[in-house]
């Protein structure tokens, strides 16, 4: 398949699902749990990782 043909799929079933969410009356609790924030972790996991970047020198 073509990327037109998958772009059409993709925006064709993101229409469908807006349109069954909104019919069944799902819209609304969807769209606030899209917009939540991501809950804390558990106390057992691990740290997340810091990334280190370093300075570039200047480009003459």
């Amino acid at each position: 398949m073509s990327l037109t043909e998958w772009v059409a799929i993709g925006f064709t079933s993101g229409f469908a699902f807006g349109v069954a969410t909104y019919w069944l009356g799902l819209w609304g609790w969807f769209a606030l749990r899209w917009n939540d924030d991501s809950p804390e972790p558990p106390a057992g996991d691990f740290d997340p990782v810091p990334l280190k970047f370093r300075r570039l020198p200047p480009s003459r």
